[in-house]
């Protein structure tokens, strides 16, 4: 996404052909452009980028990652990302209305987040490597911060009972 010639309409058409197609899963991600690459001119003429967005690309600002939005700053394409990845588990009449009406263009911006919860939602990771280590991370992550919180809460619990038994703060 973010080609220096593509258009909202374009991605619309995107988002029909995946709607009647309905792959089982979507991976969409953005152009990010590089310093000093033919490519900028084209993004400059087709107006993509600005020389303001050329001069930060060319010293390094405003790199974020291809699943972020890469380069571009146009929000409806970031905002088309996000419901791009719910499609699969939408039902064909629902994708069509929510098309129609670009309802994609009050979503919020939900960034790398769209992305776990797509692989969370998909149906298909049993035959899926990849989702499996994800799932497995995922939830290694959720019970490590859980049980740090647990530890916390606790200890601050330890604290005030024996501040409360002897009278006095410890240090």
């Amino acid at each position: 996404m973010g080609l220096p010639t593509q258009t909202e309409d374009d991605l619309i058409h995107m988002l029909y052909f995946y709607d009647e197609a309905r792959p089982n899963r979507l991976s969409n991600y953005f152009l990010r452009y590089y310093p000093k690459t033919k490519i900028i001119e084209s993004a400059l003429e087709h107006h993509m980028l600005t020389p303001a967005d050329v001069e930060e690309v060319n010293r390094g600002l405003n790199a974020r990652s291809f699943i972020q939005g890469g380069t571009i700053q146009k929000k409806n394409f970031v905002k088309l990302q996000s419901y791009l990845m719910f499609i699969p588990y939408l039902p064909k009449w629902v994708t069509r209305v929510l098309t129609k009406i670009k309802i994609y263009r009050i979503l919020p911006n939900l960034g790398m987040f769209t992305h776990s919860i797509a692989r969370v939602l998909d149906r298909n990771k049993e035959f899926d490597i990849d989702a499996f280590r994800f799932k497995t991370r995922y939830k290694t992550f959720m019970l490590r911060k859980i049980s740090t919180r647990i530890k916390n809460i606790c200890s601050l619990s330890w604290v005030r009972n024996t501040q409360g038994r002897s009278g006095r703060t410890l240090s």
